[in-house]
């Protein structure tokens, strides 16, 4: 492989320094050194990455609150101190006090008391080809101060008041899978009090020493983070975030996790400003949906300037500043404009600590601050859980999950709120995976609850009730869902008749059981009582819980005119009976209809003409029939109109008719009957006075 910056282009600076391991500029009496290191180590490979040191449960939150700046009294300045031997000295450096920085005398001699100087990154080519590559490793020989001109792309840095060091500011260091011996206890004794250990590259390689690096750390009791060198050129920010927080880059509020890192270093990979700005942005927010905290960056002044233009847009995110060759005293050169200060400063790749030598802008008050801000303080002592299921039930909202207070193995309450009503629910049930996740607390902080409530929609929250220190804990966002109740609920789907019968079909299920239950049928008087079993594959989806078995399909032989049609659910258990759906008026017996055209007196006769028919058998041609005082006389309504048959296509043509029926003479009230082909009520369908002659 080529060297990565070569690769991706757009920060190459020219070879002005040439050294195999990273150079250090140390400025030393006023005068700027070039000290090169020599490389040395072993190519590792890529092995499987071992065990991820377990998490502790994430929490959501804001970003941290800002670190506080330092004090800024300088250090007296000495000559660069002759290399140490690879003897250890028989007596190793006390402890500084307060976590302290130390001499770099003391740094130089440290190394060698630590065991680490062997541990040196090898050359960047050797990274470039192993895909592993340490932090800094494209950024001392371009990171330095303004006055060695190593730019040809951006101008100097503009002149910034930022914090510089002091022997009270806390130390502390970064390594990558290249340190291979760290002696973890001799950095403390030294004077590290954190350390940031790398996990991931790209989405390719994880560190198979992460793990034993960040427990031998935390182990010696430093605060530990892992951090990611970044592909942004190669895959997404996304994908990259998600890679990390898998594989070591998660997040806990225990007070001892610093936040994720995200390595921007060797070049612009190919992107525009634009798009660096971008991809910085999917990442972060990746990691900050993921791990409930926003990460910090790790970058040099020039490399911000260059591959983002100068951006502004990442204030959520604490600045890990890349810049040698300077004193403690004085800080680094300057700080992107983004940032009003820096929150560590690596100031040193060649010691005192094995990899890379930090120090922190602040107390160690603001260092705690750092890695648990205050606005998560509350999160990290509050309840832990989840809402696994929220659904419509049998006798109402089921409710069901687990959670647990940090500062408390006991279970703990949930209270369940349900539109305004509150059920306290003790989260004591069994849960073995909860066990499984967090062993300490045990397996008894499940809840599972069913919520008895009237048929409505409701908006139903869960939360965990603290105890001790924190507050309570909205376990998952509300969420709307809807209770059958606990009386009976159904619909009428449809209800025909012959002229001697009402059939009625539909569901109903009791809101309190997933059991068949019964319904009465009634049209009028005339009712029967039947179980509503018959399977209705609808009902079953729309309500899963209740399953299909709800049908019903009820017949009644009921006498002719327009009962009223009821359906009623028979309550099972708590609740009353219900009417299904809405009552129905039902039309037993269809009369017959049409229209008289003519009633015509004549000479000693009345002669009626029109057409008429009957919907129960709307193709057959019934009977009529003309009534004058005492004389009946029936015809039959047989006759073809075209007219109604176009008008009533389901009731054909054959039903005109024309009838003269011989009448004494005088005035005379003459009317038009249909008759009813099922023996019923025949309807009048036209009355009118004629005069016979």
């Amino acid at each position: 492989m080529r060297d990565i910056r070569a690769r991706h282009g757009a920060d190459v600076r020219p070879p002005t320094m040439t050294a195999p391991r990273r150079a250090t500029l140390r400025a030393v009496v006023g005068v700027t050194a070039v000290v090169a290191i020599a490389a040395s180590g072993v190519l590792l490979g890529t092995a499987a990455v071992a065990a991820t040191p377990t998490p502790a449960p994430t929490v959501a939150a804001t970003a941290p609150a800002a670190a506080s700046g330092s004090t800024t009294a300088d250090a007296a300045a000495t000559a660069e101190p002759t290399p140490a031997s690879t003897t250890a000295p028989t007596a190793a450096p006390a402890a500084p006090s307060s976590g302290g920085a130390t001499s770099d005398a003391e740094a130089n001699a440290a190394d060698v008391v630590d065991g680490s100087a062997a541990d040196t990154d090898p050359s960047l080519a050797v990274q470039d080809a192993s895909g592993n590559h340490t932090m800094g490793s494209s950024l001392a020989e371009t990171e330095v101060a303004p006055t060695q001109q190593f730019r040809v792309q951006s101008n100097a840095a503009t002149t910034k008041s930022v914090s510089g060091a002091s022997s009270s500011n806390i130390k502390g260091m970064d390594v990558s899978g290249w340190q291979t011996s760290v002696n973890w206890a001799s950095s403390y004794k030294q004077g590290a009090r954190f350390a940031y250990v790398k996990a991931t590259e790209n989405t390719s390689y994880k560190s198979s020493l992460f793990s034993s690096q960040y427990s031998g750390a935390r182990k010696a009791g430093m605060y530990t983070g892992a951090y990611h060198f970044a592909h942004p050129g190669e895959t997404s920010g996304a994908a990259q975030a998600a890679y990390f927080v898998n594989n070591g880059g998660g997040w806990s509020a225990d007070g001892k996790t610093l936040p994720p890192l995200l390595d921007l270093e060797a070049g612009c990979w190919g992107l525009s400003q634009g798009q660096m700005v971008s991809w910085i942005k999917a990442f972060s927010d990746k990691v900050k949906s993921m791990t409930g905290i926003t990460p910090a960056i790790y970058t040099g002044y020039y490399w911000w300037q260059d591959c983002t233009g100068g951006s502004k847009a990442f204030s959520a995110n604490k600045l890990m500043i890349a810049n040698y060759g300077r004193e403690l005293s004085q800080g680094p050169f300057a700080v992107p404009a983004n940032w009003s200060d820096w929150t560590i400063w690596q100031y040193s790749s060649t010691g005192p600590f094995a990899g890379d030598s930090s120090v922190f802008n602040g107390s160690a008050a603001a260092l705690k601050g750092f890695v648990l801000p205050s606005s998560l303080v509350t999160a990290a002592h509050s309840p832990k859980g989840n809402v696994d299921e929220i659904s419509t039930v049998p006798g109402g909202i089921r409710v069901r999950g687990w959670t647990l207070d940090p500062d408390s193995k006991s279970s703990i309450t949930t209270h369940i709120y349900v539109g305004s009503k509150v059920v306290s629910v003790k989260a004591n049930k069994t849960r073995n995976d909860v066990a499984a996740q967090y062993p300490s607390w045990g397996a008894a902080h499940g809840y599972d609850t069913v919520i008895p409530v009237a048929k409505a929609s409701y908006k139903v929250c869960v939360y965990g009730i603290n105890v001790g220190t924190g507050g309570n804990t909205l376990l998952e966002p509300c969420v709307t869902k809807k209770s059958m109740g606990l009386n009976p609920v159904g619909v009428i789907d449809s209800v025909t008749t012959t002229p001697t019968t009402v059939r009625v079909k539909g569901w109903s299920f009791d809101g309190g059981t997933a059991s068949s239950i019964k319904v009465k049928v009634a049209a009028d008087s005339v009712s029967k009582t039947v179980t509503a079993s018959v399977a209705r594959s609808g009902v079953a989806s729309a309500y899963p819980a209740y399953g299909g078995k709800h049908g019903f399909d009820v017949t009644l032989t009921v006498p002719q005119g327009t009962p009223k049609v009821c359906v009623t659910g028979v309550n099972v258990g708590s609740g009353k009976n219900a009417t299904v759906g809405s009552c129905v008026r039902a039309t037993v017996n269809n009369l017959p209809r049409g229209s008289v055209d003519r009633i015509v007196a004549g000479k000693g006769t009345v002669t009626v003409s029109g057409w008429m028919v009957d919907t129960d058998t709307p193709k057959t041609a019934i009977r009529g029939a003309l009534h004058v005082g005492k004389i009946h006389s029936y015809f039959a309504a047989g006759n073809t109109r075209n007219d109604v048959g176009r008008k009533y296509p389901a009731y054909g043509a054959k039903h005109g008719f024309s009838s003269t029926v011989k009448i004494p003479k005088g005035k005379k009230h003459v009317c038009v009957y249909g008759m009813d082909s099922s023996k019923g009520k025949n309807p009048v369908l036209k009355c009118a006075y004629v005069t016979v002659k």
